[in-house]
């Protein structure tokens, strides 16, 4: 389980002895099994701050916008039609972090020539 692996991860550090008190941090994705070890591990590291990647949320969030912007799709698709002068964008792709905000500021970037 996860709580094991973290004190296996940290004995390979310091092979005598597990320094409770010195863990600060533990930084983790939002998945269910990881948010239960926190909380296990903060019982046992009473100075450890728990939070999760500010990059998990960010991809979390883009995905959610794509989801109301359906037309976005068709433009994309479109694209190279719509503007053949421009290099092409870059491929979002949604299990990649933050592929979804380099295609964003690429149409941002050339929103003008989208709207000639």
């Amino acid at each position: 389980n996860i709580c094991k692996l973290f004190d296996d991860s940290l004995l390979l550090l310091c092979p005598d002895k597990i320094y409770r008190e010195k863990v600060l941090l533990f930084v983790i994705d939002v998945a269910p099994y990881m948010m239960k070890a926190a909380k296990v591990l903060q019982s046992l590291f009473t100075k450890m701050i728990h939070i999760t990647c500010i990059v998990h949320g960010l991809h979390f969030i883009s995905e959610e916008v794509c989801k109301h912007f359906s037309k976005v799709d068709s433009l994309i698709s479109n694209g190279k039609t719509i503007a053949p002068e421009i290099s092409l964008p870059p491929q979002p792709i949604i299990t990649r972090w933050g592929t979804l905000l380099d295609a964003g500021a690429y149409y941002c970037d050339h929103f003008d020539t989208f709207l000639k």
